[in-house]
């Protein structure tokens, strides 16, 4: 409780995600620093819990930035000048998720985050 205001865990995952993930190492909240702030914040927690983590934030961010509600008639997604663009701060939030992606979309996420290596290494 704070003001008044009672958080749920969620709350504090998400307060957590934005310190340690955003705030801390300089990450913006686009889809990019989204990404790069799920990917550093999966690391403080166990492998087990990583799928749950992955859902609630890579989920909830792609429904956000990409979600059907944002394409047009054609199925595009508008861009800032075009007609149907919604800007970010008129998006509606997604719902929270209950349930955890399969893991080969956590590994396919992951493995963006992998430096190449070399045949010498």
């Amino acid at each position: 409780m704070v003001d008044g205001v009672e958080f749920c865990h969620n709350d504090l995952f998400r307060a957590v995600h934005d310190i340690f993930g955003h705030v801390m190492l300089g990450h913006g909240f686009g889809p990019k620093g989204e990404f790069l702030a799920a990917f550093c914040h999966m690391h403080t927690y166990s492998r087990d819990v990583r799928p749950i983590l992955f859902t609630e934030q890579i989920g909830q961010i792609c429904w956000f930035f990409y979600g059907p509600h944002l394409l047009d008639g054609a199925g595009a997604l508008p861009g800032p000048g075009d007609p149907g663009h919604l800007p970010p701060s008129r998006r509606p939030y997604p719902e929270q998720k209950v349930f955890a992606f399969p893991a080969r979309f956590l590994d396919a996420f992951t493995s963006l985050f992998q430096p190449e290596r070399s045949p010498d290494d």
